[in-house]
C-alpha cells in the first residue's frame, strides 16, 4: 500500500533554510514483512529528498524528519535504507537519521502494546 511523504523547503527571513519532511510509513511495527516495506519506503523518501534538495539548491541545509515511522527500531530502518543506496549510482543527500538519539516515551499505547513508533 502506498504511503505519504511531504517535503517542504522553509526559509527564515534571515535566509537560513530548512527542509521539513512529514511521512507515514507502513503500519504494524510487529510484522517483519512490513519492516521490509518501511525500509523501501525510507529509501524512496531519501531518493525524493535528494532530488528535492538538488532542485532547490538545499543539499547542505538541515533536514527535519517527523512522522509515524511505525518502527520500534529506527536504526534498523536507517541502516537498510543506507545499504540500498550503497548499491545505487545515484547521489544521496547527506541526511543523518539521528542528531542525538534521545530516548522517547511511548507514542502508541493500546490494550495490546505500548511502544515508541513516531519520531522527530
Amino acid at each position: 500500500k502506498d504511503r505519504v511523504g511531504l517535503l517542504a523547503l522553509l526559509q527564515h527571513r534571515s535566509g537560513a533554510k530548512l527542509t521539513f519532511i512529514s511521512t507515514h510509513l507502513a503500519r504494524n511495527p510487529e510484522d517483519e514483512q512490513q519492516t521490509k516495506s518501511r525500509a523501501l519506503q525510507t529509501s524512496q523518501l531519501m531518493q525524493r529528498l535528494t532530488l528535492f534538495s538538488a532542485r532547490n539548491g538545499s543539499m547542505s541545509d538541515p533536514v527535519l524528519l517527523a512522522g509515524d515511522l511505525n518502527t520500534t527500531n529506527i536504526r534498523q530502518i536507517a541502516n537498510i535504507a543506507r545499504v540500498v543506496f550503497e548499491f545505487s549510482d545515484e547521489p544521496v543527500h547527506p541526511f543523518l537519521f539521528e542528531a542525538s538519539a534521545p530516548r522517547s516515551l511511548p507514542t502508541s499505547v493500546t490494550c495490546t502494546r505500548k511502544m515508541c513508533i513516531d519520531y522527530l
